[in-house]
Order: C-alpha cells, then sequence, then structure tokens
C-alpha cells in the first residue's frame, strides 16, 4: 500500500503599510483616492497622495525663460488643490503625506513608489479605450507594468 504524505506550504503575505494613491484631481482619480483611502483606514497603513506635474515649455511659446514662472504656479496651485483633497476625503485617523513632483506621471509614479517603499499602489483609471488609448497612452498601463510592487487600478 503506497502512502502519501502532503507538504502543506502557507505562503503570508506581507503586510501593507504603505498604500500610494497618484492623483490628477479628475473624477476617475478621485475614485482611486477614495478606494485607497478606504484601504488605509481598514489595514491601518499610512497613505501617500501623489500628484505629478508635466513639464511644459511655455518659454518655447512666449519668450525664452517665461516658463519657470509658470511651472512654480502650477506647483503651488497643485499643492493647494491637494490641501483641499486631504481636508475633504481624508480622514483625521488615517496617516496621510501629500506631495506634488514634476516629471513623466508613470515613471514619476514608479520610481516615487520605489523610493517610498510603496507596499501598494491605487490609482483610479479613465478607462479610455481604442483610438483614445492608442493616442493618449494610459499611465495606469505602465504603471501596472513598470512598477515594483502591486498596483489595484480602479475605474
Amino acid at each position: 500500500m503506497a502512502s502519501s504524505s502532503r507538504t502543506s506550504t502557507t505562503a503570508t503575505a506581507s503586510p501593507i503599510l504603505t498604500i500610494l494613491a497618484p492623483t490628477d484631481f479628475s473624477v476617475c482619480s478621485l475614485a482611486g483616492v477614495r478606494h485607497a483611502v478606504k484601504l488605509a483606514r481598514h489595514l491601518k497603513a499610512r497613505l501617500l497622495l501623489l500628484y505629478v506635474t508635466e513639464p511644459v515649455d511655455i518659454g518655447s511659446f512666449l519668450m525664452p525663460g517665461e516658463s519657470r514662472p509658470w511651472h512654480g504656479k502650477l506647483k503651488q496651485r497643485a499643492v493647494e488643490a491637494m490641501s483641499r483633497l486631504i481636508v475633504k476625503e481624508v480622514p483625521e485617523d488615517v496617516k496621510v503625506n501629500s506631495y506634488v513632483r514634476s516629471g513623466r506621471p508613470w515613471q514619476v509614479i514608479v520610481d516615487f513608489a520605489k523610493r517610498a517603499h510603496v507596499d501598494l499602489i491605487v490609482l483610479g483609471t479613465h478607462g479610455r479605450t481604442g483610438v483614445k488609448h492608442v493616442l493618449l497612452g494610459s499611465v495606469a498601463e505602465r504603471v501596472v507594468r513598470h512598477a515594483s510592487c502591486p498596483v489595484t487600478t480602479v475605474r
């Protein structure tokens, strides 16, 4: 009579201590932020909110050297919008930090997540398909492909 034994290996999931929620302040990204807030609250995780400004060379349209003041104003407006978002959407029992960075959004999100040792990225997606997706690309798709941690997308 043959005997068999089963060896059970239990995979232990790493705890989610830090959640990154990138936002562009759109309705779609707000859905991702709200989901991230719920997760952070439930898991007692730290929430990181990130807005990425894309560098625009306005100086080439106006005069050389004119893009710096505009970029500073864009960053300041983003900081103010982030503050309003936190007051409106993040309960006081959720630990939250906000950041404004500049660069290609998907690249900044992926790099930021790695440097900040993020355990999970939660981001809203616009759900574009077809020609719009091909022409505009997808930040969410690129983040999913390149992130070194799990990514949850919220449509």
